[in-house]
């Protein structure tokens, strides 16, 4: 699929954004503190021996993993470490994952992002694969293996009344189960914490997109994190903001949200009064795996300092530091659980479900767009072929290149909420008027009123019934559809959202009009009024050749275009191309 990406979402493997503005290591400061003085730079854990010399790593976490290891540090350093003769010491430094994650992904700047690491230890390895998909820079420092210094599920958080309703701590419910179960009961008020910068949320909504594990997101599965989006109470950017809701609205506010198993013995620690308990998902366990990740190919690293962090990953595999995770409501690096994880402390000891696998790292971009897809406002037109060529039959389905599309179309404008804007038009030669395309519905909320032939519904059904009656005929007429679609998105521009056009065509420009040339339509996009940005997110159909014309198209709006060459999966085509725009 050249140009292209692919729609597909595989499990278990491992396959820029701009730089910002406000130096995050002054907004979440690294708080490093020499131990025992008021110096700066590092929790620093140096002991003197009959070592000469002295190398220190530096690792970065973000604050309740790095509280973790400032303890075991401390730890490490009272058993006298060396390394080759050369004493050996670690320095913790504290900062959000999100941050992190943007730092790597250029040439880490120490002003913007503070001191940089030798060793990079996130709360999953999920931020490990978005890292690598964002930015070849990051991808290049990621190390193959990621090994875990603590593991902690992913759970569904519940006060215990309502967790024994549903039969807790013997709750036998998948994601998809226990989704089905919170809609019925309208009483639940859930919570979801932003997955672009929570672990939590992040994994959670992966086991939703994906709830059957068959590496592929239908429109299904789509249709229930649009049912979870629509069921929202409360939505905060991290799961600390949700247990501190939570405890101001003295447990009425919230009765569901994705948390740590972690999270919710320190919360029952921290307020007995206010008890949650952990709902395991049944199918898989996905799980905060914390991989300590060595950044041995940077460049501002050394041999010395990687030897050092290395060190400390062998004192981490040890008896004493694991028995200090499990004190600490982890479970080991083996799924040990400790003393602390027990019914007692709203949770459960022993794990019944195996481990589910991390997604790819297209798949983990695509959770989070698909997200942010349906969660920020959307002003959207879809412009669709209706040339003759697109009443082909694709073989083994019965149905025409427009069949699919058609029905593609009308399932994703159902995931929509009633407050996106979307349009729709046709294009082909046949069109009225020498104009090669037609308005078929204007852009507007879903929700609002529209009359067509006398007669009134809401957009959204307008917009299904009028998709129905498309049929092919004519050539395509592409280029000088595009550029009047363009001109319209940019008038009708909608601060704050995603303006973008779906165009679908299986062919490039044969429309015999003397219209524009694709050299000439890409021109006049990127000499666009650039204060109303629109992106063209477009999709090939048929042959691999077909993309050429339509990538250039996508790639002046900085977008990508996507590509089905044998048809019969337009569908699935389509909604990624639709929810899954940067």
């Amino acid at each position: 699929m050249p140009n292209g990406r692919s729609s597909a979402v595989r499990s278990h493997r491992r396959g820029g954004g701009r730089r910002r503005t406000i130096a995050p290591w002054l907004v979440i400061p690294m708080a490093l503190v020499l131990v025992g003085s008021g110096l700066t730079i590092g929790y620093v854990y140096l002991i003197k021996n009959a070592c000469s010399g002295s190398t220190q790593a530096t690792i970065v976490a973000p604050p309740t993993t790095a509280a973790l290891l400032q303890d075991l540090a401390g730890k490490w350093a009272q058993t006298n470490p060396s390394v080759n003769g050369v004493c050996a010491s670690v320095k913790i430094g504290v900062q959000e994952t999100a941050v992190t994650v943007e730092a790597l992904a250029h040439d880490w700047d120490p002003t913007a992002s503070g001191p940089a690491p030798d060793v990079w230890v996130p709360p999953s390895s999920a931020w490990v694969k978005k890292a690598a998909a964002a930015s070849e820079t990051a991808d290049r420092l990621l190390p193959d293996l990621l090994p875990s210094v603590a593991r902690t599920p992913v759970v569904i958080a519940m006060p215990r009344t309502v967790a024994e309703q549903l039969n807790w701590p013997n709750t036998k419910l998948d994601w998809k189960d226990l989704l089905d179960k919170l809609a019925q009961d309208k009483s639940i008020k859930i919570g979801m914490s932003n997955p672009a910068t929570s672990t939590a949320g992040l994994l959670a909504l992966s086991a939703i997109i994906d709830a059957d594990d068959n590496t592929e997101v239908d429109s299904t599965e789509l249709g229930r994190v649009f049912q979870l989006e629509q069921r929202l109470s409360v939505y905060k950017s991290t799961t600390e903001e949700l247990f501190a809701e939570y405890v101001a609205g003295q447990g009425k506010s919230l009765t569901a949200f994705p948390a740590l198993e972690q999270d919710i013995v320190r919360h029952n620690e921290a307020h007995p009064d206010l008890p949650l308990v952990a709902v395991y998902p049944q199918n898989a366990t996905t799980e905060a795996d914390n991989p300590y990740l060595v950044l041995k190919n940077a460049a501002w690293t050394s041999k010395e300092r990687v030897d050092a962090a290395q060190a400390f990953l062998q004192y981490l595999r040890e008896e004493p530091a694991r028995a200090e995770v499990q004190s600490m409501g982890y479970r080991d690096s083996n799924r040990v659980p400790g003393p602390k994880l027990s019914q007692n402390n709203g949770v459960v000891s022993k794990l019944t479900a195996l481990p589910g696998g991390v997604l790819l790292s297209e798949s983990i971009t695509q959770t989070v767009n698909t997200w942010t897809a349906l969660t920020r406002p959307t002003n959207m037109l879809l412009v669709l072929d209706v040339s003759g060529s697109m009443g082909s039959v694709v073989r083994g389905t019965g149905l025409t290149k427009l069949d699919l599309t058609k029905s593609g179309a009308g399932a994703a404008i159902q995931l929509f909420g009633d407050d996106a804007q979307v349009g729709l038009w046709a294009f082909s030669s046949q069109q009225s008027g020498k104009k090669a395309y037609r308005e078929v519905v204007p852009v507007g909320k879903l929700n609002d009123d529209v009359d067509t032939d006398g007669e009134s519904a809401s957009r959204r059904d307008t917009l299904v019934s009028q998709l129905k009656e498309l049929e092919p005929g004519g050539n395509t007429g592409m280029y000088d559809t595009v550029w009047a679609a363009y001109q319209t998105m940019q008038k009708q521009y909608v601060p704050d959202a995603t303006n973008m056009i779906v165009l679908l065509s299986d062919g490039a420009d044969d429309d015999q009009l003397q219209g524009l040339k694709l050299e000439e339509l890409t021109a006049k996009i990127k000499a666009a009024d650039p204060s109303r940005p629109v992106k063209i997110v477009t999709i090939a159909l048929g042959k691999p050749e077909n993309s050429t014309a339509l990538a250039k198209i996508s790639a002046a709006t900085g977008e990508n275009t996507y590509s089905s060459e044998r048809s019969y999966d337009i569908g699935k085509v389509l909604m990624s191309a639709i929810f899954d725009v940067n």
